[in-house]
């Protein structure tokens, strides 16, 4: 860890803090302001979504934050949650980049799913089948998968697992809201 950390010896500091702040998950992330005082609790959650964005952490940025993703959802589009910075496509399942821009126009659903999970490798037979039978009547029906595994075996996996449906579209990337 490049920070700095009470000694773990030290454990009646410890104990001390855990208590003072009312620590009762893990992780659990306490902000303090420049004189010691107490900014915020819990912001793992902070941390997770916005990252530095969030900094000085203080409320007033917190509501900056909240009413930029309100701003975004007022204004969402396929091109505004798909696209980021590096990347405008999303992936077939035999590889090929799909431009984002392609989608507009049809209805799009984005499913969230895990490999490893049963409930997942449950229902992707059905949307399959819903897929199929959608786009042999002509329906401007698309879904992009948003795989929530954390290795890239699992990602082959799904894609693997699509092969035959070529307009299945998979992207690696996680949705987030674009202020």
């Amino acid at each position: 860890m490049p920070w700095l950390a009470i000694p773990f010896s030290n454990s009646e500091t410890i104990s001390s803090l855990k208590k003072l702040f009312q620590v009762r998950g893990i992780p659990s992330l306490v902000l303090l302001d420049e004189a010691g005082k107490l900014v915020t609790k819990s912001r793992v959650m902070l941390m997770n979504e916005h990252g530095a964005e969030a900094y000085p952490f203080t409320s007033q940025r917190i509501h900056e934050l909240k009413d930029q993703e309100q701003e975004a959802r007022r204004n969402q589009t396929l091109t505004s949650i798909l696209v980021s910075r590096s990347r405008d496509f999303v992936i077939s399942s035999d590889g090929k980049k799909v431009l984002v821009s392609e989608l507009e126009g049809k209805i799009v659903g984005l499913y969230f799913y895990s490999v490893v999970y049963n409930a997942s490798a449950d229902f992707t037979p059905k949307l399959l089948e819903v897929y199929k039978k959608l786009r042999e009547k002509g329906e401007k029906f698309e879904v992009v998968g948003i795989p929530l595994d954390s290795d890239e075996e699992s990602f082959k996996k799904g894609l693997e697992s699509v092969v035959g449906y070529p307009c299945l579209s998979m992207t690696r990337a996680l949705i987030s809201w674009q202020g």
